[in-house]
């Protein structure tokens, strides 16, 4: 099971969300000739996009935030395929915290939070 893998954030240990959602987009030009034919120009394939979303402890909400205001940062994740990791450069935008209802009191943080975020390759 992929939870056995953690989620690394330039070698920092992120614990396996409640969602992670992998997308590989093919980034390509379609141009049209003189003679109305089309000419596909592929630019680049698999690039990476990951909607993720954590139930989060004060302290890794203060993790995710500082990620949050980085320009860029390394992810490596586990490729099932090759089965070793992956690195990619990435960047972390959309990002929201909210506190999960009635949570303010737990005693070991500042409550349960629910934490989405999307990462997009550079």
């Amino acid at each position: 099971m992929l939870s056995n893998y953690p989620i690394l954030f330039d070698d920092t240990e992120i614990p396996f969300p409640a969602k992670w959602q992998e997308a590989f987009e093919t980034i390509e030009d379609v141009n049209e000739t003189e003679a109305g034919t089309d000419i596909l120009n592929i630019r680049r394939i698999g690039k990476l996009t990951v909607n993720a979303e954590h139930g989060a402890l004060s302290d890794l909400v203060k993790i995710l935030r500082q990620f949050s205001q980085l320009p860029t940062f390394v992810l490596s994740i586990y490729d099932m395929i090759e089965e070793d990791y992956k690195t990619y450069t990435v960047r972390m935008r959309d990002y929201h915290e909210e506190l999960v209802e009635k949570s303010a009191g737990v005693a070991v943080s500042q409550g349960v939070w629910k934490v989405s975020y999307t990462l997009y390759e550079l």
